[in-house]
C-alpha cells in the first residue's frame, strides 16, 4: 500500500504539468518509481502500481466534475498499462543486465539500465493510455498524431524538420498503421 500512496502523490504531483486534459503529462515521476519498486521488491508489488495508477485518474476527473463510469473504466484500463510497465521494465532489466543493475560500477551498464528502464518502458504505458483514450472515444488519432506530423511536412526545409521527418513521421506513421489494423481487427471494434 505504500508504494500505491507513493505513486498516487507523484502521479497528482507530475500532472501538475499536464496538457490540458489532464492525462498526459511529459515528466511522471510515478512511473520511475513504480519500475524500481518492482525490480527491487520484485512482482508482488505490482498491485501496488495498479492501485496507485487507478486511483490517479478519477482524482484528475472529479477535479475537473466530470468523474463518470466510463472514466473509472478509463482509469482501470490505464491502470493496467502502468503495471504492465513495471512488470515489463523488470523483466527486461533482470533479463539483460542480470545482477549488474544491483551494482551499476560500470557506464555501459547504466546506460543499459536507462536504455531499459527509460524509453523502452516508457512508451509502454503511454502507449496503452492512448489506445485506451482512443477506443473509449475520448480521443481521436488525429489528436494524437497528425498537428505534429504536419508541422514536420510544413517545416520540411528546415534541417531539424527535415530531420525529424526521417526519424519521427516514418515510425510514428508505421506505428499508426499498427495501432489502425489492430483497432479494426479487435473484437471491441468488430462488435
Amino acid at each position: 500500500m505504500i508504494l500505491a500512496a507513493i505513486y498516487f502523490l507523484l502521479g497528482i504531483a507530475g500532472l501538475q504539468l499536464a496538457i490540458p486534459l489532464g492525462y498526459a503529462t511529459a515528466i511522471f515521476p510515478s512511473a520511475g518509481i513504480a519500475c524500481a519498486a518492482v525490480l527491487f521488491g520484485g512482482v508482488r508489488l505490482l498491485p501496488g502500481v495498479w492501485i496507485g495508477s487507478a486511483g490517479v485518474n478519477p482524482w484528475i476527473a472529479s477535479c475537473q466534475g466530470s468523474l463518470s463510469k466510463e472514466k473509472l473504466l478509463l482509469a482501470a484500463t490505464i491502470a493496467l498499462g502502468a503495471m504492465l510497465q513495471a512488470w515489463i521494465t523488470n523483466f527486461l532489466v533482470r533479463d539483460y543486465l542480470k545482477g549488474a543493475w544491483l551494482r551499476l560500477d560500470d557506464d555501459r551498464d547504466i546506460i543499459q539500465l536507462l536504455f531499459l528502464a527509460g524509453p523502452t518502458a516508457c512508451l509502454i504505458s503511454a502507449s496503452w493510455a492512448n489506445v485506451a483514450l482512443m477506443l473509449l472515444d475520448m480521443i481521436s488519432i488525429d489528436e494524437l498524431l497528425f498537428a505534429p506530423l504536419t508541422l514536420m511536412v510544413l517545416q520540411r526545409k528546415n534541417p531539424l524538420w527535415h530531420y525529424r521527418l526521417k526519424t519521427v513521421a516514418i515510425p510514428s506513421l508505421f506505428v499508426t498503421a499498427v495501432i489502425i489494423a489492430a483497432l479494426f481487427m479487435s473484437p471491441i471494434t468488430n462488435s
